[in-house]
């Protein structure tokens, strides 16, 4: 069965001369559990040899260049809208808002029609369209257009499935097909005519292993022991709360209230012992029904089914 596979043909066929030797780079590997720890050793000790502010307090101020900040946009202050408003009131008093409207030429104006495009319907109207709406079914049931339908005008077609579920049957005789085939041809064969010299020898690398349970208790420690030393509140306390601005706060899209509930629960009942859903229910005619018949597709195996299935296996 091998020696007739083409692709089998050609890989004996291939020449192992004509390959090329190259190196493997692998670029951006991640560091292994023993150069995180080496890392982490170095920079505890640098910390403890050179303390993370001596840089500062090394540095020289004097090579600071002078620079002038320019607030862009700024908020205004509170006197700079108290001056504004003044301002505003005072020029209403001289030039009221309405001397340009009584200064303004009408005869610039030219005629227009107003139309309205898609208007929503009111009350009134959707009420009459409903009215309409069951008088016309009493007078001419949904089926009058059915009634008067002529079949003759329709044409003959052949319905195609496509990709129709398999039967039981069909299913049953892949089963038999398949054991069959595994006692003559077992899936084995192949493997045992293997030959494992032509494997290559490699080198598997672990990349990014999960921490042991020893790394992290040793980060637990580190992480208890610097919060004892520096507090997470620290910052909080020397914060300077007259650096905040004061602002108000403006709630969009609030909850309804009780009452609110209350009315709306009130008004639904008052409109329901109006209007009962029921009515248009009551007023429907079981005759005008069609007899039809439930096929059921993609139906679940029997337990025989599952007991032959287990049999064949």
């Amino acid at each position: 069965m091998s020696t007739r596979c083409p692709v089998d043909q050609e890989v004996k066929k291939f020449k192992k001369g004509s390959l090329k030797k190259t190196e493997v780079q692998e670029k951006n590997p991640l560091p292994t559990i023993q150069v995180i720890d080496d890392e982490k050793q170095a920079n505890e000790e640098k910390a403890q040899k050179e303390p993370m502010n001596a840089e500062v307090e090394k540095f020289n101020p004097d090579k600071l260049k002078k620079t002038e900040t320019k607030e862009k946009n700024p908020l205004p202050t509170k006197a700079v809208i108290d001056d504004e408003k003044i301002a505003l009131v005072e020029k209403s008093q001289k030039e009221p808002i309405n001397v340009e409207v009584e200064k303004f030429n009408p005869d610039l104006l030219k005629k227009t029609e107003t139309k309205e495009k898609n208007p929503l319907p009111t009350k009134a109207v959707i009420d009459d369209e409903k009215i309409a709406l069951v008088e016309k079914s009493q007078k001419e049931p949904i089926n009058v257009e059915v009634e008067k339908f002529n079949p003759d005008l329709l044409k003959k077609t052949d319905t195609k499935e496509k990709n129709p579920l398999p039967t039981k049957a069909v299913i049953d005789d892949e089963k038999i097909a398949l054991v069959e085939k595994s006692q003559k041809e077992p899936i084995n064969v192949e493997v045992e005519k293997f030959n494992p010299d032509l494997l290559k020898k490699t080198e598997t690398k672990e990349k990014n292993p999960l921490p042991t349970k020893a790394v992290i208790d040793d980060e637990k420690i580190a992480l208890v022991e610097k919060a004892q030393k520096e507090p997470i509140n620290a910052e909080v306390g020397e914060f300077n709360t007259k650096t905040l601005k004061k602002t108000e706060t403006k709630e969009k899209n609030p909850l309804p209230t009780k009452a609110v509930i209350d009315d709306e629960k009130q008004a639904n009942k008052e409109k329901a012992q109006k209007e009962p859903m029921n009515a248009e229910v009551e007023k429907f005619n079981p005759d005008k029904l069609k007899k039809t018949e439930t096929k059921e597709k993609n139906a679940l195996p029997t337990a025989k089914d599952i007991a032959e299935e287990k049999k064949g296996q």
